[in-house]
């Protein structure tokens, strides 16, 4: 996929000096949702899954992005598209809330995403109250939304 090899052009410019090339999330973000526009071709699928798979790995070893709710939520809904296999995107999909709960960035937007795309895996969060289909937000782990920014009181 072009969009990676140019990132992966930038991200060893910045190594190299060029600090005007820093790799941020808006620039990740970007690649993850080029990826996920839904394609017909199976050959255009794997390729952007193997893009997706990348900015994933990205995300999780990155010492210079720091992702927020939405790179998350792009990243589940690019692969809502990527993926055909339900048993495979249940558990790429599940690795992405991982990752978002262990960044502290989980926020009703993550879980209404979680609840849209993947509701198996919502139904199965420990604070989700199967009789009435909601979560019960207080006893959702604190450290899970640690990072998210909280909306000031008017």
């Amino acid at each position: 996929h072009k969009v990676w090899e140019i990132y992966k052009r930038m991200k060893e410019r910045y190594s190299n000096g060029d600090v005007s090339l820093k790799p941020n999330k808006i620039i990740l973000t970007s690649i993850i949702n080029v990826c996920g526009y839904p394609t017909k071709s199976p050959a255009g699928k794997k390729t952007s899954l193997k893009v997706l798979l990348e900015c994933m790995l990205e995300l999780q070893t990155s010492k210079f992005i720091n992702p927020d709710s939405k790179t998350i939520c792009t990243l589940l809904n690019a692969l809502k598209y990527t993926v055909e296999n339900d048993a495979q995107l249940y558990r790429i999909g599940a690795a992405v809330f991982e990752l978002s709960c262990k960044k502290g960035l989980t926020d009703e937007l993550v879980l209404n995403t979680l609840k849209d795309s993947y509701p198996k895996l919502y139904q199965k969060l420990p604070f989700y109250d199967g009789a009435t289909g909601h979560l019960e937000m207080n006893q959702m782990p604190s450290e899970w939304s640690r990072h998210v920014r909280r909306r000031r009181k008017k």
